[in-house]
């Protein structure tokens, strides 16, 4: 017997397909919703938030590096560190041993930016945590960076490549 599809508007959470993938989408979207609320007070999106936050970190970074850090892609981040540039929320200097290369620090106008909007940002991920509890939230990311480096540890043996790079070149 045939079941006529329904409409994307009648279905149910239920029954739309659990995957992994859809959970994970899920998740991010409605974490990302809180902050994106936010930010668009301060003008900023999700991706440039990202990067001020690893530059509020460390004194400066090489731009490959950040968007490593980031998980951001090189022609996103360029066109990101452009804007951020034009905002004067960040500098570029070229690497004293690569000139081909450019670090980029948090500006003075930066630094105060994130000054300005840590605080909220603490108490948004505060409020996620009192809604999930911290040992679920703990015991979430031990799982799914466990998971991240089990699935990357499998693309590296089977193409043979390395990502070890990623966290000892902090």
């Amino acid at each position: 017997m045939l079941h006529k599809a329904k409409k994307a508007n009648e279905l149910s959470r239920e029954e739309c397909p659990q995957t992994l993938l859809l959970a994970l989408y899920t998740a991010r979207e409605a974490i990302q919703s809180r902050f994106r609320k936010m930010l668009t007070e301060y003008d900023l999106t999700i991706q440039q938030w990202r990067i001020l936050m690893m530059l509020n970190t460390v004194d400066e970074l090489e731009v490959l590096k950040l968007a490593r850090l980031c998980f951001i892609l090189q022609p996103s981040i360029s066109r990101t560190l452009k804007k951020l540039e034009e905002r004067d929320l960040i500098t570029r200097k070229p690497d004293i041993k690569d000139k081909r290369r450019y670090n980029i620090s948090l500006s003075k106008n930066g630094q105060k930016l994130c000054n300005e909007v840590t605080p909220y940002s603490d108490n948004i991920v505060s409020e996620i945590t009192n809604l999930y509890g911290q040992d679920k939230i703990d015991d979430m990311i031990s799982l799914l960076f466990t998971f991240s480096d089990l699935l990357n540890n499998d693309i590296s043996e089977k193409n043979n490549v390395s990502f070890s790079h990623l966290a000892s070149n902090l």
